[in-house]
């Protein structure tokens, strides 16, 4: 790749290599020239064009190395070009005279380096300059622009495109160009565009500070996609304002996005482009971070964007509520403010209660569900029990006991008179038992304490009773075992 005037990126696990080509493109009638910002290790005056190189020779440790991604730009060749990249060359036609001046030095791109000059190139071209990609952008590096006189964007990067114009032999001029090669090759006496990469991804750790979009006042540079995660001390938050926005009217050439969190994955506070810009208002954080992306791809005299921001205890201003959608949102803004007092801990202070008093009430209406069936067990048991206290006094007394006596007797919570006839006390039951509803009646085992001296006769006389009141014509066959009752006493 070109060499940058700070020299060549860090590499990981392997040794650059470095040579320089020297072309005397023209003689004294060369008008070489380049760009205004330009940071290439290179020299352009109107003899010569004397640009450096940085190459890669050794493939004993790619079997591991990610391959270069899909866009388009292209790379100086040295070796075999990736699977990716496609292959091609430039050639200049230098100054034909025998007063040529070309030199070289050092470890140069594959090619050929005579009176003229050939370089070859690996270029990707199936990619998209608009997605960016991925290279390591920790110390500036170059690649050369392809198909457009615009770079290709990068991840964390900010590019600026720079150019040399290479005013060559002007009789007879003989410039070529194959395959696949760098931006305006084409052309005799080439322009050729070269893109400079600087990192753009920062971490801010103070209390309070500014930043602002690269190169801010002046206008954008040729693409940028950079960050700022803001970091302050556990226990704040963080306040957000925005002054002097300037983007381009074109919705997707400038867009700046702010997340509360560190990380993309957090919930988006807002999302600003050309026609809605960020407006006074300040955005808060829920947490002591918050990250902020701008991306750009504007070539105008926009100038983007400055912000400042400062810290905030974290009960002075609650955490935002987040509206959230599936589609990228225009804008979400908190609904909260720094005059609001209600915090993240009154509210879930507030639901932990709720739910206590939730529980409470589910285990009351449980209690409630239980007692009520036990309490007319209750009720039916001791209605029951003193039926059969009737029953066996009557039975003791039956024998010795004539005429027609009356005696009052307590079923239950009603007053029966009951005859002592054998028919009228049957009937008379049977109009008690209709009154009261005999489901009523509960099995025995729900009153054990009224066990009668004699079980057996107790056993018999319920068991006699329960099972005429089960079949089908219960009331005759149950008037037969009243009148029959008498007779188990003797």
């Amino acid at each position: 790749m070109p060499k940058p005037k700070t020299g060549c990126p860090t590499a990981d696990g392997f040794q650059w290599m470095t040579g320089s080509r020297s072309q005397d493109t023209n003689g004294d009638e060369s008008k070489n020239r380049k760009s205004a910002s330009f940071h290439l290790d290179a020299v352009v005056d109107k003899k010569k064009v004397e640009r450096s190189f940085c190459l890669k020779t050794s493939t004993a440790k790619d079997e591991n190395r990610t391959i270069w991604p899909s866009g388009q730009y292209c790379i100086y060749k040295k070796g075999n070009c990736s699977v990716n990249l496609n292959y091609g060359f430039v050639f200049w036609d230098d100054d034909d005279t025998l007063a040529n001046m070309n030199s070289e030095s050092g470890t140069l791109p594959d090619g050929e380096y005579g009176t003229d000059t050939e370089i070859d190139f690996c270029c990707s071209t199936d990619g998209n300059k608009d997605k960016p990609v991925v290279l390591p952008t920790k110390e500036p590096f170059y690649l050369l622009a392809y198909k457009l006189p615009r770079c290709q964007m990068v991840k964390w990067a900010v590019s600026t495109l720079e150019w040399i114009y290479y005013d060559t032999e002007h009789r007879r001029n003989f410039d070529d160009r194959e395959g696949a090669y760098p931006y305006n090759a084409a052309t005799d006496n080439p322009t050729i565009y070269y893109c400079h990469y600087r990192g753009c991804n920062k971490t801010l750790t103070a209390m309070k500070g500014t930043f602002h979009s690269p190169n801010y006042p002046n206008k954008h540079f040729d693409g940028e996609y950079c960050s700022w995660k803001i970091s302050v001390s556990p226990g704040n938050r963080i306040r957000l304002t925005f002054s002097n926005p300037s983007f381009h009217k074109q919705n997707d050439a400038s867009n700046l996005i702010v997340y509360d969190g560190e990380h993309v994955s957090g919930e988006v506070l807002g999302v600003f482009y050309g026609s809605l810009p960020p407006p006074g208002k300040e955005l808060y954080s829920s947490s002591n971070h918050m990250l902020v992306i701008f991306v750009s791809n504007a070539t105008d005299s926009y100038t983007g964007f400055n912000a400042s921001y400062s810290f905030i205890e974290s009960r002075a201003t609650p955490a935002p509520t987040i509206s959230t959608t599936k589609q990228r949102p225009d804008v979400i803004w908190s609904k909260y403010t720094e005059n609001q007092l209600s915090t993240n801990d009154d509210l879930n202070e507030e639901s932990r209660k709720n739910k206590q008093k939730r529980q409470s009430y589910e285990e009351g209406v449980n209690v409630v569900a239980i007692v009520v069936p036990l309490s007319g067990l209750v009720i039916v048991a001791l209605s029951l029990a003193g039926a059969f206290l009737y029953f066996r006094r009557r039975l003791k007394k039956s024998k010795g006991e004539s005429g027609n006596s009356r005696r009052t007797v307590h079923f239950s919570n009603l007053t029966a008179n009951v005859i002592t006839s054998p028919s009228e006390n049957a009937n008379e039951l049977y109009a008690e038992i209709e009154e009261r509803e005999y489901q009523e009646i509960p099995m025995r085992e729900t009153y054990p304490e009224q066990q009668n001296e004699n079980p057996l006769y107790e056993s018999a006389a319920y068991e006699t009773i329960e099972g005429c009141l089960a079949s089908k014509g219960w009331k005759d066959q149950c008037l037969s075992v009243l009148r029959f009752l008498p007779q188990l006493s003797t």
